[in-house]
Order: structure tokens, then C-alpha cells, then sequence
């Protein structure tokens, strides 16, 4: 759902029961999961776009809600944090605390109690380019398999590492 509706906003909170009860309201919703996932997940399908974070209400949840806001800082996107202190909620309130009092939640005043003042990371400018494969060294390349690969690569695309990887597997299973 987040490919496939690039114009629109994508929601992020702490928990898949969160998830799924704004999920429900047909909006764009993700997770990386529990308080501390934030740096495990990989939110680069986020990169340039616009995002709303909901963090419970709880030390705990807004220092995930930071974490993931300094993650997407780093991506380009457009963040905006509800201000859970403003929602009335309860100590370790949620998204699904909030909707049972508010049933009929508006959505868009929801979206009005947004702090006044953001965490300021600088941003990157482009798309962060993927890692190199590491230079093999010439002693990788010998026999039957050095020759595949030379033979092979100037008719590819294909990286000659994953060229010879890919050769000694298919020669293995055989």
C-alpha cells in the first residue's frame, strides 16, 4: 500500500495493534514494531515522502517517535508528530486508547495537534546510494569458473562476484 499510493501520507506507530486500527480508518500505516525496532527496520520505501508519527504516550513511545523522526530526517521526509500530551490520553495511551474515546475521530483535527517546533536533522539531498561490493582480490578467479566468468561478463550487467557465485552454485547443485 505505501508503493502503491505515493501521494498520499503514511502514518507510523509503535505496534501492530496500532497499526491496524488506523489501517481500518484507510489510511496508510506502517510499523517497524516495538519501542526499540526503530533502527532495525528498513524505512528507505519511505525516502521523500510525507509521514505522520503517532507515538504513545509514554517516555518510552516518544523516544521512539524521535527515533524514527531523526531516521526519516535522513530520508528526505516530510515528518509531522501528533502531540500525544495534548490528547488527553492516559499514561501509555495509544492510537486504539484515543479511537475508543473518540469514535468518530476526526481525523483532521487530529492532525491539528501537531507540536509547534520539530527536531531539526540536516536531510540528505538525494536517495543514499547502496554500498560497494568489495574489490575481490585475483585469487578468486581461477579455473573452469575464471573462465565463465570472463567469458560472461562483457555480455551482462551482472557484478562478476555475484557471476562467479552464482556459477558455483548452479556447478554444486549439479
Amino acid at each position: 500500500e505505501i508503493t502503491s499510493n505515493p501521494g498520499k501520507p503514511v502514518w507510523i506507530v509503535e505496534g501492530e495493534k496500532c497499526a491496524d486500527v488506523l489501517a481500518k480508518k484507510e489510511l496508510i500505516v506502517t510499523t517497524s514494531g516495538s519501542v526499540s525496532s526503530a533502527s532495525n527496520a528498513d524505512w528507505e520505501p519511505l525516502f521523500n515522502r510525507e509521514v505522520i508519527i503517532w507515538p504513545d504516550n509514554d517516555e518510552q513511545g516518544k523516544k521512539y517517535g524521535r527515533d524514527v523522526q531523526e531516521l526519516l530526517a535522513l530520508l528526505n521526509c516530510h515528518i509531522e508528530i501528533i502531540d500525544v500530551d495534548r490528547l488527553g490520553l492516559s499514561e501509555k495511551g495509544d492510537c486504539v486508547d484515543w479511537f475508543e474515546v473518540n469514535p468518530k475521530g476526526d481525523i483532521e483535527r487530529l492532525l491539528m495537534l501537531k507540536p509547534d517546533s520539530f527536531l531539526q536533522v540536516e536531510c540528505k539531498e538525494e536517495k543514499p546510494e547502496p554500498t560497494d561490493w568489495p574489490v575481490p582480490c585475483d585469487e578468486i578467479f581461477i579455473g573452469l569458473a575464471s573462465d565463465f566468468v570472463k567469458a560472461t561478463e562483457p555480455h551482462t550487467e551482472a557484478d562478476p562476484i555475484a557471476l562467479l557465485i552464482q556459477f558455483l552454485t548452479v556447478f554444486g547443485n549439479i
